[in-house]
Order: structure tokens, then C-alpha cells, then sequence
């Protein structure tokens, strides 16, 4: 049995004792106290209640070095969670654009235009793309491509997506500082996860990446430099994403878990 389990009890017995001490004081005709115990009781009380005191001081005393010991921990995760929750957001307002994006450019990338780009991109090549007949096939490729490229331009946050890249590798350094110097404070279930932790948001990193790069591509689209297929642009614009933002919310709630328990 821990001490603090038997709290209840000792305040029962204290509160016994002191009512009757104070009956016996106050009271004596009632409770009639024999000579001397009067001051025994009244300094068990006494030694008793100042045991009370110090135990309170300490637990305070204690409370506050833990509490200057983890502050620097907790900036740390709170930079994580930062960044992971500034990904968050910007998922949440992309997802739907990038699948669109996806499914414009499957629709654009049919074998007849995929012919017609192909042979754009060669009369560019042997520079005869000024010629007249060449100039219509162009300005056709261009025409195609304009849904997928005012898209990419208009409907994603790029300024969501730039946060994101300096934010993602600001939370993989602090996830590598708790890892080097605060893991004395995690529980073993804890040093376990950080590790993987790592693992997501570096991949989160890649993903990241890779669609701001398809992105920034698909907004430069010209009919006069029309673009070739992208290869698995479902997996980078959809799948990616999807996984991506289901593996941080994960995280985050246990990146708030582990605050509030170094705060409590």
C-alpha cells in the first residue's frame, strides 16, 4: 500500500484526536483528561501537522525542479506538433486539389494527345515550331493543357505548401534532439514510438516534395513544352497524401498525450 492510500485514514484518526483533545480542553467536566496528556496529544498533533507541512513543501519543491527540468522537452514537442499540424492543414485544404489534379491529367494524357504533345516536342527539338502548321498543334496542346495548369495555379495554397517545407524539417530536429537528450524523461513505450515517429515525418518529407514538384511542374505546362505522362501520379497525388495524413493525426494525439503528462 502506497503512503498517500492511507491519507483518508490519517485524517480520520487526526480528526478523532483532535475533537477529543478539543472536548477535553474545552469540555472537562464532560470528557475529564488525566494530567499530562493534554500536552502529549497536543504534541503529537503538533509533530504530526508539521510532518504534513514539510511532506507538502517537498512535493512543491519537487513539482517545480521537474517542472524547470521538462520545459525544454515540452518546447520541443511543441515545435513538433507545430509542424506536424501545419502538414495537417495543408492535406486537409490539398487533398481534394491534388486528386482533381490526378484525374485532369489522366484525362489529358489520352494516347491521341499524348501523339500530339510527342509531336510538338519534337518540331520544338528540330526548330520548326515557328512554322504555321506547327504553330496550330501548339496552340492546340496548349489548349488542352490550360484546365490542369489555371488549376495548379489557382486552386492550390502554395503558401501552405512552402510553410510545410520549412516546418517538416524543423520537427525532424526536434524529434532528434528529445531522442538524444531528453529520453530519460519518455517511458519505454514512448522511446519506442519516437523512432517511428522519425520514420513518418521523413517520409511525410518525401511526399511533400515530390507533389509540390509535380505541382510547380503542372503549373508550368505549355502547349509549346507540353509535358509527357507522369508515371504513378495516382499513388504521388492521392494515395500518398491520404496515408501521409491519416499516420500524423496519429501522432499528433500522441505528441498532446505526451505534453499533458509532462505537465501534470
Amino acid at each position: 500500500m502506497r503512503f498517500s492510500d492511507l491519507n483518508p485514514v490519517i485524517i480520520l484518526v487526526l480528526g478523532a484526536c483532535t475533537g477529543a483533545l478539543g472536548a477535553a480542553l474545552f469540555f472537562p467536566v464532560a470528557v475529564p483528561l488525566p494530567d499530562g496528556w493534554g500536552d502529549i496529544i497536543g504534541s503529537t498533533l503538533g509533530v504530526i501537522g508539521a510532518f504534513f507541512v514539510a511532506r507538502a513543501g517537498f512535493r512543491m519543491e519537487e513539482k517545480s525542479r521537474r517542472s524547470n527540468e521538462v520545459r525544454p522537452l515540452i518546447s520541443q514537442l511543441k515545435v513538433l506538433s507545430v509542424g506536424i499540424q501545419a502538414l495537417l492543414d495543408a492535406l486537409e485544404k490539398s487533398t481534394q486539389v491534388y486528386a482533381e489534379l490526378a484525374a485532369l491529367h489522366q484525362s489529358i494524357m489520352t494516347p491521341e494527345n499524348q501523339a500530339l504533345f510527342a509531336e510538338v516536342r519534337t518540331k520544338e527539338a528540330t526548330q520548326v515550331l515557328l512554322n504555321e502548321p506547327t504553330r496550330r498543334l501548339a496552340l492546340r496542346a496548349d489548349e488542352l493543357l490550360a484546365p490542369i495548369r489555371s488549376k495548379a495555379c489557382n486552386d492550390v495554397d502554395h503558401s501552405a505548401l512552402y510553410r510545410v517545407s520549412l516546418l517538416l524539417p524543423q520537427a525532424v530536429e526536434a524529434c532528434r534532439i528529445i531522442e538524444t537528450q531528453f529520453v530519460n524523461y519518455l517511458t519505454p513505450s514512448e522511446i519506442l514510438w519516437l523512432p517511428r515517429l522519425i520514420e513518418s515525418l521523413e517520409r511525410a518529407e518525401e511526399m511533400d516534395a515530390d507533389c509540390s514538384e509535380i505541382v510547380y511542374e503542372m503549373a508550368d505546362y505549355s502547349g509549346f513544352r507540353p509535358p509527357e505522362a507522369i508515371e504513378r501520379i495516382d499513388f504521388t497525388l492521392v494515395t500518398a497524401p491520404k496515408v501521409t495524413s491519416w499516420q500524423l493525426e496519429h501522432h499528433r494525439t500522441e505528441v498532446s498525450d505526451l505534453i499533458e503528462r509532462l505537465k501534470s
